[in-house]
């Protein structure tokens, strides 16, 4: 069994964790590892995606959900997938199996890493990533993507910063969805604060 090195899971506020820990199960079984260390931000925010990058050695992994975690655009998101090909490191994909079924090996994730890269650039203009067909979705409905400042917001919210009226208004939602999508992010973040409090930080 080949071992790798340190496993760093980067997320965004809005990632369902549930993504990560499935790579995580998919490597597991082939690989060892030394620690796992977790780091999540807002959308908009790209600290701890730098200093994953300063503190990664050979033979560490960092798995994202989405190619869209890595940049706010096209050119971002190319620009960072490029980092990982040139230094090399290993970068796992969720939404892109290829990126981890197949084993853990730098010089097929690099290949499969420039095959993404060069799809995003075919798609410029675009929304990098569509969604994929193995996401959950209730009762086979599509689900509502949470807008792009929701984090920011709900954090605002929840700390009595905006009232509830506030926080409707700036996110642009219609009331039912609205209250839908809250309900829905308390689950998801009490999820994923139990599996973040199970790993370190970067």
């Amino acid at each position: 069994m080949r071992k790798i090195g340190n496993i760093y899971l980067y997320a965004k506020q809005e990632d369902r964790i549930e993504e990560l820990q499935y790579v995580l199960q998919s490597i597991d079984v082939f690989y060892k590892h030394n620690e796992i260390y977790i780091s999540r931000e807002p959308r908009r925010s790209y600290a701890e995606l730098e200093k994953i990058k300063e503190t990664m050695q050979e033979n560490d992994v960092c798995i994202i959900t989405n190619p869209a975690s890595l940049g706010l655009n096209e050119n971002e998101v190319v620009s960072q997938l490029d980092w990982f090909i040139q230094k090399p490191r290993i970068l796992l994909i969720y939404d892109f199996k290829t990126t981890y079924l197949w084993g853990v090996s730098e010089p097929l994730n690099q290949a499969i890493l420039q095959t993404i890269q060069q799809s995003v650039l075919v798609q410029a203009g675009k929304r990098v990533v569509k969604m994929p067909e193995n996401r959950k979705s209730n009762a086979g409905r599509s689900r509502i993507e949470f807008p792009e400042n929701w984090a920011e917001l709900y954090e605002q919210w929840e700390n009595q910063i905006i009232t509830s009226k506030e926080f409707l208004e700036k996110s642009g939602l219609k009331r039912a969805t609205f209250y839908n999508l809250i309900t829905e992010y308390k689950q998801m973040k009490e999820e994923n604060d139990k599996f973040y409090d199970m790993y370190k930080n970067v």
